[in-house]
């Protein structure tokens, strides 16, 4: 099952190089690491998570 990946570089729950790791063993199709984004990535920066989502849907 196709999988993408959006993560931020200050996630201070679950370590951005865990992210990366998880996002690699998974073979998502795209992982974007969106500087000075926190653990709930799409409330801080919601405008990356959403470029992302729009992009994976037209898959």
């Amino acid at each position: 099952m196709p999988s993408w990946s959006v993560y931020g570089d200050r996630d201070k729950n679950i370590l951005p190089a865990a992210m990366a790791f998880m996002a690699e063993r998974a073979h998502a199709k795209k992982t974007v690491m969106v500087k000075g984004a926190s653990h709930v990535v799409m409330t801080s920066q919601p405008e990356a998570v959403t470029r992302v989502t729009v992009e994976a849907a037209g898959r």
